[in-house]
């Protein structure tokens, strides 16, 4: 999974008026959000610190769960890919045999398979 990172920045500022004299005071938050198999680079020297080899192991899960993820993603493109020229094929002979309403069913259902997958195969 890619790294994302965001940040939020807010920030508050209020006048008051003391004794004739405007007082400003500013507020800034400042947070931050990363998603991904990895923890942030600050956090990761910490868990070597704690556990010595953790940091190791972290990197090796994480590519271990890309290889996963991309294993899954072939066997999945390869099963829609058969699926599609099987409803293809198939409405194709029906075609021939002069079944024109049973010929789009499996077209049909390849359709549905795309739709179903699209997100899947990203």
């Amino acid at each position: 999974m890619p790294r994302k990172k965001q940040g939020a920045l807010q920030q508050r500022q209020r006048v008051q008026r003391e004794g004739g004299v405007a007082v400003t005071s500013q507020q800034v938050e400042v947070s931050e959000f990363t998603a991904g198999p990895l923890p942030h680079p600050e956090l990761y020297g910490g868990y070597e610190q704690v556990l010595p080899g953790s940091a190791d192991r972290i990197m090796g899960m994480a590519e271990e769960e890309g290889r996963q993820r991309r294993l899954r993603k072939m066997i999945l493109t390869a099963a829609v890919a058969v699926a599609v020229v099987a409803g293809v094929t198939l409405g194709g002979i029906l075609l021939y045999r002069g079944e024109d309403l049973a010929a789009g069913l499996p077209v049909l259902g390849v359709a549905v398979v795309a739709v179903a997958f699209k997100d899947l195969l990203r």
